[in-house]
Formats: structure tokens, sequence, C-alpha cells
């Protein structure tokens, strides 16, 4: 496996990147607050703009790397150890893009978004995620 997963790769907003490993591809582009009405399904995430600095990449999970998945009440919890409570073989972790900004772990692709960065209704803008295969 190349590096180019670890590192990860930069992802403009708006923005398109492929996600070498599965071939699937993460949109992300941003609106008003006032311009949604639906709710997110689970191959889109939708994360308040001003919660987090737009520098965002693309990678695989790091050992030690840790999010506040949406549904704990804001409690950290180790990648490492929700990876092992969804039953999800080793050998696919490394395949699970994140969608990470300098303040963390904003989207586990596909399974579980960051409670920090969620929507609220002070929400002015949304930056919208979405991933296909």
């Amino acid at each position: 496996v190349s590096p180019f997963p670890l590192r990860g790769i930069g992802v403009e907003i708006p923005g398109e990147v492929v996600w070498s490993l599965t071939g699937q591809r993460v949109t992300v582009s941003m609106k008003p607050a006032v311009e949604m009405t639906n709710q997110p399904h689970s191959s889109e995430m939708h994360l308040d703009a001003d919660t987090f600095t737009p520098e965002l990449r693309l990678r695989s999970w790091m050992p030690g790397d840790i999010f506040c998945p949406k549904g704990l009440g804001g409690r950290q919890k180790k990648l490492q150890d929700f990876f092992s409570d969804i039953k999800l073989p080793r050998s696919q972790r490394v395949k699970v893009p994140l969608l990470v900004a300098p303040e963390g772990i904003l989207w586990v692709g596909g399974l579980r978004e960051d409670e920090r960065f969620q929507v609220s209704s002070a929400t002015t803008s949304i930056v919208i995620a979405t991933m296909t295969v």
C-alpha cells in the first residue's frame, strides 16, 4: 500500500477526490443553512462550517486516532475501539476514508460523524460531504 492514504490528500470546498483504496468518490460543497431541508443519509454528512478550519484532508486511520462519535454525548472514543465495536475486520480499516480538519476527524466515511461539528440551530453555513462508489 502506498503512503498516500496515511498522509492523505487535500480536499477543496467545493471539490471532489477519489479514494484510491476503494474507488469511492468524496464530494464536498457548501450551502447556506437556510437552503437545507433534508436530513442526510449514511453516504452524506452535514457539518457546521463555522466549527472547523476549511483545510480538509482525506486519509486512512492511524493508531491513536480519536473522535467524538455522534450519539455518545460528546465523549471521545478511539477509532480503533469504534471499528472493533462495529465489527469491522482489521483488513478493512485502512480502507475507510476519514475526512479530517485541523481540529480533528469530521467523518469516518459512511460510518459515523463527529458530534463536535454537527449542524445546530445556530448554523449559518453547512458543508456537505457525499461519498459515492
